[in-house]
């Protein structure tokens, strides 16, 4: 018997193409996920999205579509 994934999934995306998934019960535990996956993989042609799979939606994703300049987390 397998053991179902948590509930938060971060996915990692290069060049549209998924490359690395985690997943987590707990939404800091992810979100502190995805912040550390931005540090290490936040470079042009990569994606890295946090999703709530009970309600189907994303919490939050890097770079931010509205940003102007998505060279770098937080900039």
């Amino acid at each position: 018997m397998s053991v179902p994934p948590g509930r938060y999934r971060v996915v990692v995306a290069f060049a549209d193409r998924d490359a690395k998934t985690g997943w987590w019960d707990e939404p800091a535990v992810a979100a502190k996920k995805s912040g550390d996956w931005i540090g290490l993989y936040g470079k042009t042609d990569v994606r890295v999205e946090l999703y709530d799979t009970a309600n189907e939606t994303v919490i939050d994703a890097w770079p931010d579509d509205t940003s102007v300049d998505a060279s770098a987390p937080g900039e």
